[in-house]
């Protein structure tokens, strides 16, 4: 029997569809999401980064004259390393007054319907002051 490829991709169930193409939908999903929520703010520009201490942050939506940084997550989203990381940065950046504010947007998944921060994450981002919507 000839050896298994390294990396193998497998049907959702969905249509054919795979992760592959899973993950395009996700992240088209994602930015239209973060697309919305631009427009509803006059000036804004998408994916900007800044430095902070621990490194850069990117946030999807900033509000140049208010000065409000925006991350849109879509879907369920669970307390990660990475995501812990976005929180800790955003603290820093607040901190410092490069931000105003920092707000959390979540939209409901077209793929898996689910939206909205798990327990922990919520806990965190209300405990560092950022305003979840």
């Amino acid at each position: 029997m000839p050896p298994r490829p390294a990396i193998q991709w497998f049907s959702t169930g969905q249509g054919g569809s795979t992760s592959a193409s899973r993950i395009a939908q996700n992240k088209a999903n994602g930015d239209a999401a973060a697309d919305a929520i631009a427009a509803r703010y006059p000036g804004a520009r998408r994916e900007v980064d800044f430095q902070a201490t621990s490194g850069v942050r990117r946030v999807d939506v900033w509000g140049s004259t208010t000065r409000v940084a925006i991350e849109s997550k879509v879907g369920r989203t669970s307390l990660t390393a990475a995501v812990r990381q976005q929180v800790q940065r955003d603290v820093e950046l607040m901190s410092q007054r490069v931000f105003s504010s920092v707000e959390w947007h979540f939209a409901r998944s077209r793929v898996t319907g689910l939206q909205g921060p798990t327990k922990p994450l919520l806990d965190l981002l209300r405990s560092s002051g950022i305003i979840v919507r």
